[in-house]
């Protein structure tokens, strides 16, 4: 029970939460180099999304409830320093709530259509079998970067059938190229202004393809049976599926502003109606830099534009409790920095 104490007292001190505040602080820095290096899904895996991070986040909001207790703060009505070791606590369990039941993502919209679901920011590995005439259909979400381990294996039951599925190698950034061959199989590549530009796709013959939202469908798909008893190593993707939403936004202009006698844009926006049938609703609202589309715990913000600017890119945020929970917390803190000591 000693040693045990002794750990307590070392990892719940005064010493260890200032401790914690540096180290959160050095890994928030070295994120930033690790984004601007290899990429935002390196700097999520290795930083953001790594069990050390979150740990250190538990350990520290640990310490500020141990300190609230050891000072007795709410006995001696220390209510500014209380408030403040509180408002840290609630600022870390939004952030939580965002990391475990939070989603975000994007959507497209072209001038004079609407849409009703977004591409997730989430990756997935998408699988697909038949077996015995069924087909099989099922996700898994991962997270594979330049940066960590990408070091994926499980097993599934198919048909009454065990299948081991593993990932053996990842090759970052990969770029897909057509090759003359004459026992090929013909494919087209199909060409979009995107929110960075030009965009390719390539479809193949017999398949379909969601391209910005819209399924482009050369034939109906058949897919070859699964054999379960043999061993087969491919190539796939890691991709970003779509959440459908219960209501639908329309565009209808998009308006981009320019500073004068130049190119360069000063501002743009999105006018869109908001559609849900479910209660009848029908929105008008303009949506720009500090003006947001909120409904049903759903947040909008614009975010880009098609090049030919007759379409919009609106970045989704559903994350109503945690967003919250987390406003509770910025309150508290600006309530104690306002309030005499």
């Amino acid at each position: 029970m000693e040693i045990l104490k002794k750990i307590y007292n070392k990892l719940f001190s005064t010493t260890a939460a200032g401790l914690y505040i540096v180290l959160f602080a050095v890994a928030i820095g070295a994120a930033t180099f690790i984004e601007n290096d290899f990429g935002t899904s390196s700097a999520q895996k290795v930083v953001f999304k790594a069990r050390w991070f979150e740990l250190l986040l538990v350990l520290f909001a640990i310490s500020l409830v141990v300190n609230i207790i050891r000072f007795r703060m709410v006995q001696q009505r220390k209510w500014p320093v209380l408030t403040f070791h509180a408002a840290m606590i609630i600022i870390i369990l939004g952030a939580g709530v965002t990391r475990y039941f939070g989603s975000e993502g994007m959507m497209h919209i072209r001038e004079e259509s609407a849409a009703n679901s977004f591409l997730s920011a989430d990756t997935y590995l998408i699988f697909e079998a038949i077996q015995q005439g069924k087909k099989y259909r099922f996700d898994e979400p991962v997270l594979f970067a330049t940066l960590g381990n990408n070091h994926f294996k499980k097993s599934y039951l198919i048909g009454g059938e065990k299948v081991e599925v593993e990932v053996l190698d990842f090759m970052p950034n990969p770029a897909e190229v057509m090759v003359n061959d004459s026992k090929g199989i013909p494919v087209i590549k199909v060409v979009v202004g995107g929110m960075e530009g030009r965009e390719e796709y390539f479809v193949k013959y017999k398949d379909e393809a969601s391209i910005n939202g819209q399924v482009l469908i050369l034939e109906t798909p058949k897919y070859p049976a699964l054999l379960i008893s043999n061993t087969k190593t491919t190539t796939c993707f890691s991709k970003q599926t779509y959440i459908s939403l219960p209501f639908s936004i329309q565009l209808h202009d998009f308006i981009m502003e320019r500073y004068p006698g130049t190119n360069s844009a000063s501002s743009y926006a999105s006018e869109v109606t908001l559609i849900d049938p479910g209660k009848n609703l029908k929105r008008d609202q303009r949506i720009y830099m500090n003006n947001i589309l909120n409904y049903g715990g759903y947040r909008f913000f614009q975010s880009s534009y098609d090049q030919d600017e007759l379409g919009t890119y609106l970045s989704v945020n559903h994350d109503a409790p945690g967003t919250w929970i987390s406003y509770v917390g910025y309150f508290c803190s600006r309530w104690v920095c306002y309030s005499p000591c």
